[in-house]
């Protein structure tokens, strides 16, 4: 698996989050994660499935490629089905990234009637791309349970 694999290589640390709310449960992660000065922060949602050198992959990407952002694309788990290409279902971020932009870094926005109208991830990765943080997409990832799970 992607874990065992991976530590054989690298010096993990693997955080965790409760039932929080999703923006509050990133923000907490990347603070503890802080705390352990990385050089990657990497995000993996529960309800993806993934090759097990995906990590890997993603770390040479970011060496060879000069990118402080490799995210994989994945299909959306509702109809219509299409392509996310900013999500953070698998995402290794610099913590350069972290640093350069201020907390929270994730964070919904909603309307005036409090409709939401953008998730904590398109929010995020638009703050790093007027930061002039270079982020690429490659490799795919894959939902795991059907619709509506």
């Amino acid at each position: 698996n992607l874990v065992e694999y991976s530590q054989a290589i690298y010096d993990l640390r693997i955080f965790t989050s409760g039932l929080k709310p999703l923006d509050v449960a990133r923000n907490s992660l990347v603070s503890l994660a802080l705390l352990e000065n990385p050089d990657f922060i990497l995000f993996l949602d529960s309800d993806h499935s993934f090759d097990y050198d995906l990590l890997e992959k993603f770390v040479d990407y970011a060496e060879y490629e000069k990118a402080d952002i490799v995210c994989a694309e994945y299909p959306m788990k509702v109809p219509p089905f299409e392509t996310v290409k900013d999500g953070l279902g698998f995402t290794l971020i610099k913590k350069e990234v972290f640093d350069a932009i201020p907390s929270p870094w994730f964070k919904f926005e909603f309307d005036e009637r409090g409709k939401l109208t953008v998730g904590e991830d398109v929010g995020f990765f638009r703050e790093c791309k007027k930061m002039g943080f270079k982020r690429i997409v490659k490799g795919k990832i894959r939902h795991i349970g059907g619709w509506g799970r």
